[in-house]
Formats: C-alpha cells, structure tokens, sequence
C-alpha cells in the first residue's frame, strides 16, 4: 500500500438521494460526504432558538471549509464566537510533489507559517498527524485508525514525551455519520457524546446536528447545536 505524507474533521431515517461519498484528502473529516462539494460552512450554536431559526447570529464559532474539484480541502478558516463572528486564523493546505518519495505527495498546512505534517495511507485516510509549537518544536501526535468500511474508529493523541494521553473512539449510523464519540483522557474523566441528524440536503449531506456530551454519572451537558451551509460544484 502506498502511503502519502501531507505537511501541514442516532441519525434520523430519513428518504434522501445519496450520491457515492466523496473521497479525497481531508485530515477533519469523519462523516461521510456526499457529492462534489465546493465549500462548507459550519456554525455552532448553544441556543436552540438561534439555531432553529437559523439566524446567524450569537453563534459560539463558525467554520469555513473550501475544496478543489477533486475534493481535497485547500482552505479552512476559522471565526470565533459571538454576534459578529470575529476573523481568527485561516488554515492553508499546500500539495506539492516530494522528489525522494517517487508517487508520494506532501500537504503541508499553514497558518503563518508551517504548522504539522499528515500521513495517509493508499486509500486517503489519514494515519498520523504531527503538531508543532515552531517549525523546530515537537508539540504533540495523533494516530487514526479505522473500521472495515473506512470510517475513523479511533484517534490516539500522544504527548512530547510520547504518552498517550487522549483516546476517542467513534461509532457510525448507516450513512456513514458519527452517532457516538468516547473520549477517554487518561488518569482523568470520560465523556459520551451523543449526535442526533434533523435535517439533510439533496445530496444527502447532513445541515443540521445536535451534538449533546454525557459525564461519567450519567448527566447530560448543555447540547452543542450545528448548521451547515453547502455549495457544491456544478
């Protein structure tokens, strides 16, 4: 199998036309996707009226996703939270070919500088993502594994000194989106996170979710509310 390194994301049955998922590289990704999307823009609400209203505003953060015709992402930027969704970072994803590595292709991200390097393996998963503080300083790893179908099963995150200290686990519904993430920090709390699906497009891509976390005693957090935006190519 050829890998890639890159320098440098309880549904509701509903009857919708799915087109085959979108594969391509995306290092965030963990749903499916479905068609040739252009751009995403995600906004995270924690009032149920804002959300349900679709009002855009007093939003916690929103996301701006964009991808090529082939479906790699290129662009994410970020906005921080409040009314008016203040700019914070824009995140760039550079390919270029690695002369010493024959097919491979190098990503790397970029906010002002180089930030992390990807590694993914022959169908497009990513299998290892390396963060640094500096272009010289190692901050911390994570490791992906996955399920027989292709979805992200696991995402391991491992210190400076090479501890593991995070480990998230996730479980799918029949459309290939998560309806269950376990995050178990070590020596510390666990939380079950539940993901309810209430609206979807044509395409069958999903533009409203519930996501609402469970401590270790069995009480529920407030819910995390998101609406997606998708433009897709013609």
């Amino acid at each position: 199998m050829k890998a890639f390194a890159i320098g440098v994301f309880l549904g509701l049955s509903i009857f919708v036309s799915r087109v085959e998922a979108q594969k391509a590289l995306d290092p965030f990704k963990k749903d499916n996707l479905f068609g040739r999307i252009k751009q995403i823009t995600e906004t995270d609400y924690k009032d149920k009226a804002k959300f349900e209203g679709s009002t855009g505003v007093d939003s916690l953060t929103k996301n701006v996703i964009k991808y090529d015709s082939a479906g790699n992402i290129t662009e994410r930027v970020y906005y921080s939270s409040g009314k008016d969704n203040q700019f914070q970072f824009n995140t760039r994803f550079v390919y270029q070919r690695k002369e010493n590595t024959g097919d491979s292709i190098i990503m790397e991200l970029y906010t002002n500088r180089k930030q992390a390097d990807l590694y993914f393996d022959g169908t497009g998963n990513i299998i290892e993502f390396n963060f640094y503080a500096d272009e010289r300083a190692f901050r911390y790893k994570n490791k992906y594994k996955y399920d027989r179908k292709g979805h992200q099963a696991k995402d391991e995150e491992y210190d400076q000194k090479g501890d593991m200290v995070l480990v998230n686990e996730f479980k799918y519904n029949k459309a290939g989106f998560i309806k269950e993430q376990n995050s178990n920090m070590v020596n510390r709390n666990h939380i079950k996170t539940h993901y309810t699906y209430t609206a979807f497009d044509k395409a069958g891509n999903w533009i409203k979710r519930i996501k609402v976390p469970e401590l270790d005693n069995g009480t529920l957090s407030q819910p995390f509310y998101t609406e997606r935006k998708i433009v897709y190519y013609q």
